[in-house]
């Protein structure tokens, strides 16, 4: 197995930020927001090269944004996915 680079140690980090969020919301949100959390970021794996770092990185900030107002403890309830 290769070594990870520094965006892919980034990227890994964020999603299990995610993950981790998933499990601070009352259970009955709990698999939405980790099927959300998933979406996130499988839907852009096979979308982006690479070697795009400035999507890359826009896309990690875009992240944490997104996070951070997801892991508002107001957002209790989430309905559409």
């Amino acid at each position: 197995m290769r070594k990870l680079n520094g965006l892919q140690k980034q990227t890994l980090a964020l999603y299990k930020e995610y993950i981790k969020m998933t499990y601070t919301k009352p259970v009955q949100n709990q698999f939405k927001f980790k099927k959300y959390s998933k979406k996130l970021f499988y839907d852009k794996l096979h979308t982006i090269d690479r070697k795009d770092f400035s999507t890359i990185e826009y896309l990690l900030r875009f992240g944490a944004r997104k996070l951070e107002s997801l892991q508002n403890k107001q957002n209790i309830l989430f309905y559409k996915i």
